[in-house]
């Protein structure tokens, strides 16, 4: 069973930013009187100083309270932009990019208001937003070391191999030295070649021999890399343990690796590292037990934070929840939910608490719960997201629907809220649910090649709309005669309009390895090459497709043959 996972740690920082501060969005317009609005500009850029200061201070609420005015006071400066999205960025607020971008449509943004865009993007999960700043930033002529800098780690984070390594190597030609090489590591360690990787590790371990800072960072990624023995993980392992700079999260990762060199010793390696960290301040317990959690070590994450502790810290209840799910102990779960001023969010609380009634087997106190918590989320996009997420995770794939189906009307959560819809239905929803998403989809996006060949792809196994999905599938071929999806969907028009020899020819001159194709595609293939009377090389293509893989549509095109 899969337990309840909290959302993002809120204090994951040593600061709090409440969720007040997201009424800014909608501030009261700008005055119309040039006066007024003179003197609304001078009052408003004083407070946005006043809040810089307060932030330089910590003094978190008076610095929230003063850009809050001021953002009333003129929404419209670059100044008051600034520090608001100072403070989005600080309590990691997924809409600080939002305000960075703000700032960078004003014509106002500083190249380092430019860079603290790409951050917050990429802190937030949403990394297309900004990846063409980022690419200005790293292929500016100019060539500034911190903008290639981070173009590099951008590629990175964002799994762009072939950028990533562009990008390091002419950050070592403007500024060598232990970070350009420790990002230069990086890339040609994920660059899927023997020769580059050998060469990270040699990098990775001459950096690691030291004892600065970027020497410890050396030995985390060696740990990672998969590029270490387990007959040198015990070095590498006390190393890490030692250095001078280490803080919690290398701890943990030490006491990770040595759980997976040494599986036998598993319960005492755990007992010692929990005995030791037993008497910690409650925020590192809180991290601690969110390891022990992600190690299945549920009974101990109960025992480290108790439930009287819990309930004073919502950190603390959210990852004691979590575990008490993982141990399938439903009752005291929902006890702990239930109880008073438990400091957890309303719409969260429903979550939950639905989740322990479908496990009682309380169908209709369940569904109640489920109600409240979707009246609950409103128009609230990150709460949406995790509800959505969790409710497909957990097997509630109608409330998972639900609230994916508010998310796709919203350009910036469009993305991810039709790939939730995707999932389900090829999961649950059969091929017609699948065809309206893409249906939805590709009108859109009517530039994106993809949906509008899913769509056309999704028609002709329903066997309807034949002509204009042929069409469409004859455009996209025209357009891109090398790309599969695309030959497949024509192929299969052609399959469908029984224009057999059309059909093969989108096969001419390619050689696959048809077991390494997707299942439903080689059932197309089969099925054309059956059609033209090879049914003994039909039969042997069949045998190669999962067919618990395929959509009842596919499995029909190759029914004779399975």
């Amino acid at each position: 069973m899969n337990p309840i996972d909290p959302p993002i740690p809120s204090n994951r920082k040593t600061i709090v930013v409440t969720m007040a501060i997201v009424t800014l969005l909608a501030a009261i317009a700008f005055g119309t009187r040039p006066a007024y609005r003179l003197v609304r500009a001078t009052r408003a850029n004083r407070l946005a100083a006043e809040a810089e200061v307060a932030i330089q201070k910590q003094a978190w609420p008076e610095a929230q309270e003063k850009a809050q005015a001021a953002y009333h006071l003129d929404p419209t400066s670059a100044n008051v932009t600034r520090v608001v999205a100072r403070l989005y960025t600080i309590a990691g607020h997924p809409n600080a990019a939002d305000f960075w971008r703000q700032l960078l449509q004003s014509g106002k943004a500083t190249v380092e208001d430019r860079r603290e865009f790409v951050r917050a993007g990429l802190r937030s999960g949403r990394s297309a937003d900004v990846r063409d700043e980022a690419f200005h930033l790293g292929n500016d002529p100019a060539g500034q070391p911190d903008d290639v800098r981070l173009a590099a780690e951008f590629c990175l984070l964002t799994g762009d191999r072939t950028n990533a390594l562009r990008f390091s190597r002419a950050l070592m030609k403007l500024d060598a030295g232990p970070v350009s090489e420790l990002i230069l590591a990086k890339a040609l360690l994920v660059s899927g070649e023997a020769a580059a990787q050998s060469q990270a590790r040699a990098a990775l371990q001459r950096l690691a021999s030291g004892t600065n800072s970027i020497a410890l960072d050396a030995e985390v990624v060696l740990a990672r890399s998969g590029l270490v023995s387990d007959e040198a993980m015990p070095a590498l392992i006390e190393k890490i343990s030692t250095h001078p700079d280490r803080r919690l999260p290398h701890r943990l990762l030490a006491e990770e690796l040595r759980l997976r060199i040494r599986p036998q010793d598993r319960a005492a390696t755990v007992s010692s590292f929990v005995n030791e960290v037993s008497g910690n301040a409650l925020t590192n317990r809180i991290e601690v037990a969110r390891w022990l959690n992600r190690q299945r070590e549920f009974a101990r994450t109960t025992n480290l934070i108790v439930a009287p502790e819990a309930i004073t810290n919502r950190d603390a209840f959210l990852v004691r929840v979590d575990a008490l799910a993982g141990l399938a102990d439903w009752k005291q779960a929902r006890a702990e939910l239930e109880t008073e001023n438990a400091p957890i969010e309303p719409v969260l609380r429903e979550v939950y608490l639905a989740r322990t009634a479908r496990e009682l087997n309380r169908t209709p106190e369940a569904e109640a719960h489920w109600r409240r918590a979707q009246l609950e989320l409103g128009a609230h996009p990150e709460a949406l997201m995790y509800v959505a997420d969790y409710a497909e995770r957990v097997g509630e794939t109608d409330e998972a629907r639900k609230a994916y189906d508010r998310l796709a009307s919203l350009p910036e959560y469009s993305d991810q809220a039709y790939a939730g819809l995707i999932r389900i239905a090829e999961n649950n929803g059969g091929t017609r649910t699948l065809r309206e998403i893409m249906r939805d989809l590709s009108a859109r996006r009517p530039d994106d090649a993809a949906p509008l060949n899913d769509f056309a792809y999704l028609n002709l196994l329903l066997n309807e709309r034949l002509d204009s999905s042929k069409a469409t599938a004859q455009k996209l071929y025209e357009e891109k005669p090398n790309v599969l999806a695309f030959r497949t969907t024509l192929a299969l028009a052609h399959l469908r309009l029984n224009e057999i020899p059309e059909a093969r020819s989108m096969y001419d001159g390619m050689d696959l390895d048809w077991s390494q194709i997707k299942p439903g595609w080689q059932a197309v293939h089969a099925a054309v090459v059956a059609a033209t009377g090879q049914t003994n090389l039909a039969r042997t293509l069949v045998r190669q497709i999962p067919a618990e893989r395929l959509k009842p549509e596919e499995k029909l095109l190759i029914q004779p043959w399975l």
